[in-house]
């Protein structure tokens, strides 16, 4: 993207008439580009973190794009809300749950969504009695829908 190499920011574009985030994305920029804190910060000063993450955060692409936990913060995310956008791409939410190394927070209900189940779970190196612990999950939840044994 020849506008970045340029060093142009967000407060640049928008002094230049994109008013909105949507314009942005219009420029060409995707949830990849706010992994830089410095376009993060300055996009957020102009249009807004809401609108940053109704503009941005759509595929489960970005959701693995935005799972870092200082662009969460700017952003005011949470795992279970980057998971969620990942209903039906399990490797997209094991990426997520892989780069944040936490399920703090995330539903039972979003993991089952997500295609998550036991053994990726176990694979991420989590135990029975954390992940029951974590989610609220009740005995039914781990063993019927996850797939997780107690001696796991």
């Amino acid at each position: 993207m020849n506008i970045r190499v340029c060093g142009i920011t967000p407060s640049m574009l928008h002094a230049r008439g994109a008013v909105s985030a949507q314009a942005l994305k219009e420029l060409g920029f995707d949830s990849l580009h706010f992994i830089n804190l410095e376009f993060l910060h300055d996009a957020v000063s102009v249009y807004g973190n809401t609108n940053i993450v109704a503009t941005f955060l759509t595929t489960p692409y970005d959701a693995v794009s935005f799972a870092d936990h200082q662009v969460m913060q700017t952003l005011s995310l949470t795992i279970n809300q980057l998971v969620q956008e990942c209903a039906g791409a399990p490797t997209e939410a094991f990426a997520i749950l892989h780069q944040l190394n936490s399920i703090e927070g995330v539903t039972i209900t979003t993991l089952l969504d997500a295609g998550i189940r036991g053994a990726q779970l176990v694979d991420l190196g989590y135990t029975y009695r954390e992940v029951q612990k974590s989610t609220s999950a009740t005995a039914f939840q781990m063993e019927q829908q996850l797939c997780m044994s107690p001696t796991i």
